[in-house]
C-alpha cells in the first residue's frame, strides 16, 4: 500500500482532524466529494485516500487533486482487500487527535469539521459528534431532512450501548468525527454484515454520542451509491472481493462481537453487567438466524 504522495506524511505538522477516505471506483461522484472536503472551514485536516485497486479514473483524480493540496496522502492497494478491511486501513493511518471517516459519494456542509470539533471540545465524556443528515439521489437541491438521527448523550454506558443497537436505523453517526485514542481502544471494524453497527455499539460504550441539530451531512442514497439496495451477490463482493458464494456464519460473528464488547468494553461493575446481560439476550432474540446459519454452512460443508 504504498504512498503516492510525494511528501511523506513524517514531514508534515501533525493535523486537528484526520479524514479516512476508503474508495474503489468512485470516479462518479469523486470529485464534487473531495471539493467538499478541500473547502472545509477548518483547515486544519489530513485527508488520507485508501484506493482499494479502482479500475476507473479513481487513481487520477486523487493523486490529481493530492497534486494541488498538501493535505491529502494517496494510497493504493495491490488489490482490493474488501471493503471493510479498507475502513481500517484509513483509520490505522490516521494521525490527529480526532478522525472522520468519509465515503466518496457523500457530501459534507463546508462547516461540517468545525462544529463537530466545537462540538466535542465542548462535551469532554463524548467520544463521536455528528450533524444531522440531509439524504438525497443525484443532486443535493433536492436532498430532504433525515428525521431518524439519533444521539446518545445517557450517563449509563450501557444504557447508551442499549439505545445505539436498538434505535438506531441507518449508520449515520460512523461518519460522524470520532476521538481518535477511543477509536483505537475499539475493536477494528469485522468482516462481516453490520460490523459499522457493532462498531458503533462498542464507540458508545466508551462515551456519549452528540447530535449536532444542524443539517451538515448530505447521504447519497441510491442505487450505485448504497450497498444495502444492490443486488446481494454485490453486497458479498462489497466485503470479500474474491468469494464465490455468501461468506458462512455472519449472524454469529456479529452476535460473538457484540457479546465480546460488552464484556471487554464496558465499565467494570454493574455496566459490565447490564451490557452483558443485553448481548445475551440479543443472541436469544436473533437465534433463528443464528440456527439458518448453522443449516446454511452445514448445507454448503462450511
Amino acid at each position: 500500500m504504498p504512498c503516492m504522495n510525494h511528501q511523506p506524511a513524517g514531514s508534515l505538522p501533525v493535523p486537528r482532524v484526520s479524514i479516512g477516505m476508503p474508495v474503489y471506483n468512485g470516479e462518479r461522484w469523486l470529485e464534487e466529494t473531495l471539493q467538499s472536503l478541500r473547502g472545509q472551514t477548518l483547515a486544519d485536516f489530513e485527508l488520507i485516500i485508501s484506493d482499494n485497486a479502482s479500475t476507473d479514473a479513481t487513481r487520477a483524480i486523487c493523486e490529481r487533486h493530492g497534486a494541488e493540496d498538501r493535505r491529502i496522502r494517496y494510497y493504493r492497494n495491490a488489490h482490493n482487500i474488501g471493503a471493510n478491511r479498507n475502513y481500517n486501513a484509513v483509520a490505522a493511518l490516521a494521525r490527529a487527535k480526532y478522525f472522520k471517516w468519509t465515503s466518496s459519494h457523500d457530501l459534507c456542509d463546508l462547516r461540517f469539521l468545525e462544529c463537530c470539533v466545537a462540538a466535542l471540545e465542548a462535551e469532554p465524556n463524548a467520544v463521536l459528534a455528528y450533524p444531522r443528515t440531509m439524504m438525497f439521489s443525484n443532486s443535493i437541491e433536492d436532498a430532504a431532512p433525515y428525521e431518524e438521527d439519533i444521539a446518545a448523550m445517557q450517563e449509563s454506558a450501557a444504557a447508551r450501548f442499549t439505545h445505539i443497537l436498538c434505535n438506531m436505523n441507518l449508520v449515520n453517526p460512523i461518519y460522524g468525527l470520532i476521538r481518535t485514542p477511543l477509536l483505537r481502544r475499539a475493536h477494528p471494524m469485522g468482516v462481516f454484515h453490520s460490523a459499522d453497527r457493532i462498531m458503533l455499539a462498542e464507540l458508545a460504550l466508551l462515551g456519549k454520542f452528540v447530535l449536532i441539530p444542524e443539517p451538515l451531512f448530505f447521504y447519497r442514497m441510491s442505487e450505485e451509491s448504497t450497498m444495502h439496495l444492490r443486488p446481494p451477490s454485490e453486497q458479498v463482493r462489497h466485503l470479500e472481493p474474491d468469494a464465490t458464494s455468501p461468506p458462512p456464519w455472519q449472524n454469529w460473528k456479529f452476535q460473538a462481537s457484540l457479546f465480546r464488547d460488552a464484556v471487554v468494553s464496558a465499565p467494570s461493575g454493574a455496566e459490565k453487567v447490564a451490557a452483558t446481560v443485553f448481548a445475551l439476550k440479543s443472541i436469544v432474540w436473533g437465534r433463528g438466524n443464528l440456527l439458518r446459519d448453522v443449516k446454511t454452512a452445514m448445507r454448503m460443508g462450511r
